[in-house]
């Protein structure tokens, strides 16, 4: 049951209406910087979101938003300098900033993963 809910939560946190637009823009700069980071698994899911939101026209949509992709492209160029550093090495307060909002997604993301496995088997 508490797998239920908790992905249920998820899935209203993620695809939600009420979801503000800025916080459709942090799913830009989240896709961005592991785009940059070569974390393909956490890119998919980040992008799978901007996607649906239709702020950016990857994979067949047709929609555009010139601010996701700006921010898309900066977090990229972050994601790329912390993959060659193999660290995060912050200058700037918005690199602080994504730097917690990367550490927040992926959080949650591996605790609906590990909330759905069985352990009992």
């Amino acid at each position: 049951m508490k797998k239920i809910i908790l992905s249920f939560l998820l899935l209203i946190t993620f695809s939600s209406s009420s979801f503000s637009a800025e916080k459709d823009y942090k799913m830009c700069s989240l896709a961005g910087y592991f785009d940059g980071a070569k974390k393909e698994f956490m890119y998919g899911i980040a992008m799978r979101i901007v996607i649906e939101k239709k702020l950016m026209n990857k994979e067949g949509t047709n929609a555009t938003d010139p601010i996701c992709e700006a921010l898309y492209e900066k977090a990229q160029d972050t994601g790329v300098a912390d993959l060659k550093r193999g660290k995060y090495k912050i200058k700037f307060i918005d690199e602080v900033k994504l730097a917690t909002e990367v550490n927040i997604f992926s959080n949650k993301v591996y605790d609906v993963i590990i909330s759905s496995i069985n352990w009992e088997k």
